[in-house]
């Protein structure tokens, strides 16, 4: 008989026969052992390494579990403890034995998902007070904020099987809960990190190419401009199609992009959001470097982006190809006047002061070694809902939560 597979959070590993369920009489918790192995062949070298990286990345992650035959095991769990023994022949077979410590939080019927937010308000030079807001699961059910509701609510397409609802103006001082439709369902609209094509756990302790990485969220994702001509690819998922659309980051106004990183690390990789960071060697300095970090967020239709630099300068952020915009007053952003050939509009925009870009399309600021912006699109352009105009984008990013989900039984 061959081993079967078991499916932890977004990991599918090939587990043994056993599993040890225990009740702790100390603590009163529940808790499984589950242990397997990873070997290649039939993983190729570098699919058994980025195994290994995102089994132990899996640790302190609450996540739904689901057994190929042991069914009666399914549901919601965190991950303790998670522990891998490598085993190299000369290369010519490599393998690793793994072990999980699972904590039992019930099935899916007995628990609500539960999230922690953390809101932070941006300084911003404009007088805005932004607008709390929050996404959970595609598709899940019996959204509970109290006696207090959101004000409004959007679904956005999604590319995992059905739309993600966002829900607006969120009463303060609450932990949103809320129930996945499935286990499988708590995947849709998660933010997650691809490398080299293929979605990754871990974070700190992974490998990742310079430019064979992309940030995701079903919604929108962000990745390395498929040549040196920009910066980044920002894609905007419009229920049929993704539409695309170069996005330049300078450290000399609009005149020259970053260009092809150098380096890239992963800074967090959750359900909830993504960051990662980018690194550039400044050719025009005796030393010096740009670091770029970009981080998207279970529904959001836009990317945040925080540039830095060794000494100031003009830094800037606008479309590869130029494209008219206006900048309203005092409003934070600027945003196409007109349709693109995809029927949507370009948002660029920053919490704090700057020149805009209107004949281009973008934003820059003079005289600095810091830059935060964001950048987007309103779905649906001149005829975007109010949820998805620029506006609500501009509030959405003045606003952000530090989200952290837990189970907690009903």
């Amino acid at each position: 008989m061959t081993w079967t597979n078991v499916t932890v959070g977004r990991l599918t590993l090939r587990e043994t026969f056993e599993a040890t369920p225990q009740i702790n009489t100390g603590t009163d918790k529940r808790t499984l052992a589950i242990k397997g192995e990873e070997s290649s062949p039939p993983l190729t070298f570098a699919e058994l390494q980025r195994r290994n990286e995102d089994i132990l990345g899996l640790l302190d992650r609450f996540v739904p579990v689901t057994f190929e035959t042991k069914s009666d095991q399914n549901g919601w769990y965190l991950v303790t403890d998670a522990n891998t023994e490598l085993v190299n022949w000369s290369g010519e077979v490599s393998k690793f034995g793994w072990t999980l410590q699972l904590v039992y939080f019930g099935p899916l019927n007995a628990v609500d998902v539960e999230s922690r937010l953390s809101y932070v308000t941006r300084a911003n030079d404009f007088g805005l007070a932004g607008e709390r807001w929050h996404a959970p699961a595609g598709g899940s059910l019996a959204y509970f904020t109290g006696s207090n509701l959101p004000t409004a609510s959007v679904d956005r397409p999604s590319i995992d099987g059905g739309p993600v609802t966002v829900y607006r103006g969120l009463p303060t001082a609450v932990n949103p809960r809320w129930a996945p439709a499935s286990l499988a369902t708590y995947q849709r609209g998660r933010a997650r990190v691809l490398v080299g094509g293929t979605e990754r756990v871990a974070t700190s302790n992974m490998v990742v190419g310079a430019s064979a990485w992309e940030l995701n969220n079903g919604l929108v994702s962000v990745s390395a401009a498929p040549s040196a001509s920009a910066t980044v690819q920002y894609a905007l998922w419009d229920g049929a199609a993704w539409d695309t659309k170069l996005i330049n980051v300078s450290i000399a106004g609009s005149a020259t992009d970053l260009g092809i990183f150098d380096a890239a690390s992963v800074i967090r990789n959750d359900y909830e959001a993504a960051t990662i960071r980018l690194l550039k060697s400044r050719v025009s300095t005796v030393g010096g470097r740009a670091q770029l970090d970009l981080t998207v967020r279970r529904g959001s239709h836009i990317i945040e982006a925080y540039l830095q630099t060794e000494s100031a300068s003009t830094l800037a952020a606008y479309a590869k190809t130029a494209e008219a915009g206006t900048a309203p007053a005092s409003a934070g952003y600027i945003a196409a006047t007109a349709n693109d050939a995809s029927g949507n509009r370009y948002i660029i925009g920053s919490a704090r002061t700057f020149t805009a870009l209107t004949v281009q399309g973008g934003i820059q600021k003079t005289a600095a070694t810091t830059f935060d912006f964001f950048f987007g699109a309103s779905l649906g352009g001149g005829s975007a809902s109010a949820s998805n105009a620029a506006t609500a984008l501009r509030d959405q990013y003045l606003v952000f939560n530090a989200e952290q989900t837990m189970g907690v039984r009903r």
